[in-house]
């Protein structure tokens, strides 16, 4: 889904693994729920950081797959 193309594209970024300092998974999935995202580093390209950004909005907002492919 869209959602989990935004974390991987912010693996690409970051160079790490999401929610690597939290260690229970109940916990990430709650993190998830309540909207709090990964921070997406400073030097990514801001198209880049626009793009993962929209993929972590609700449902009904984010770009449908033939917007992230362009």
């Amino acid at each position: 889904d869209i959602y989990s193309c935004g974390m991987v594209f912010w693996e690409i970024a970051s160079k790490r693994l999401p929610y690597e300092n939290i260690q229970n998974e109940m916990s990430v999935a709650f993190n998830i729920l309540q909207e709090k995202t990964e921070e997406i580093p400073a030097k990514t390209p801001i198209f880049f950081s626009k793009l993962i950004s929209s993929m972590w909005k609700k449902p009904n907002l984010r770009p449908t797959a033939e917007i992230v492919a362009e």
